[in-house]
């Protein structure tokens, strides 16, 4: 995850739409990975390293990888299409959004507890409040949050959940 990375190298990978129309397709994934100033990088970091800890622990890092590699990819298309209006995107808030998703189902499948299900309800609803009130919860970045990214990434985590468990892995 990049943040300290001089300027002309962050310009090069971050998701630019009109570049990425132009041919550099690798921003789609490498726009994940990038952060717009010290205090995005640290909330995305702590939330990667929990969730991902608690996601991994029970796959391969093969099979971690190729889902965020395919999520990320999704949800970068997703903005290409849907919010064209975009032309700046840097962080992985839509990634760990999907990556809850897949916790949460895995630990309710695995545990039958009502506290995942709460915990997605809540998730949820934060979700779409920030999406209706635009405005992030929990962090303020120096740029704007993509909050239809938080939307894609839960959107993309509850069809690859279904589907997983509707079609097999």
């Amino acid at each position: 995850m990049v943040y300290v990375a001089p300027f002309n190298i962050q310009e090069v990978l971050v998701y630019n739409r009109t570049s990425i129309l132009f041919g550099q397709i690798w921003r789609l994934m490498t726009g994940h990975f990038l952060h717009c100033d010290f205090g995005h990088l640290m909330w995305n970091l702590v939330a990667f390293l929990f969730i991902a800890g608690a996601l991994e622990y029970d796959m391969s890092s093969y099979k971690f990888s190729k889902i965020i590699l395919l999520g990320g990819s999704l949800l970068s298309a997703g903005l290409l299409l849907l919010k064209p209006s975009l032309q700046l995107y840097c962080g992985l808030s839509g990634i760990l959004n999907m990556m809850l998703v897949l916790l949460l189902d895995k630990q309710y499948r695995s545990t039958r507890q009502k506290i995942y299900p709460f915990i997605f309800t809540l998730a949820i609803g934060k979700v779409f409040f920030e999406y209706f009130s635009t405005t992030s919860l929990f962090t303020s970045t120096s740029w704007e949050s993509s909050l239809e990214a938080h939307l894609l990434g839960l959107g993309i985590g509850i069809v690859y959940s279904i589907t997983k468990h509707r079609y097999g892995n």
